[in-house]
């Protein structure tokens, strides 16, 4: 998933996929993404060849008929809030779709909007 790499780490994520459960339709994977360093050896791990450790902190399944999910769960999603806080509060919550396209989840007064992830352009250095 070529949008993961640029994500911030660490980070709270949802990455909706399609269930192998007959019952359900949808899975979402809740992790905590942490960032591993150039000598961390869980880089040779299956998974982390992109400089990431996903840590599972829970699932939720769905059965909607929804194409393509791209929204927090009701029950994680209010856990994610609690657990950021938990973590110090500076962590974002992101939410990536089957597709691969990441949304930011922005807690707001009228609730949880999701918002397209806007990735930040590459310092340009100065000659």
């Amino acid at each position: 998933m070529a949008a993961k790499a640029t994500l911030p780490a660490p980070r709270l994520q949802f990455r909706w996929e399609a269930s192998t459960d007959r019952e359900y339709e949808w899975v979402a994977h809740y992790e905590l993404v942490l960032p591993l360093g150039e000598h961390d050896c869980r880089r040779d791990r299956e998974g982390c060849e992109n400089g990431e450790l996903a840590l599972r902190i829970g699932s939720t399944m769905r059965g909607s008929r929804e194409t393509c999910p791209n929204d927090l769960p009701y029950r994680d999603g209010a856990y994610s809030r609690w657990d950021n806080a938990a973590l110090g509060g500076h962590l974002p919550v992101i939410v990536i779709d089957p597709l691969g396209q990441a949304f930011t989840a922005q807690v707001t007064p009228e609730g949880i909007r999701m918002a397209p992830f806007a990735i930040e352009p590459a310092p340009q250095e100065v000659a």
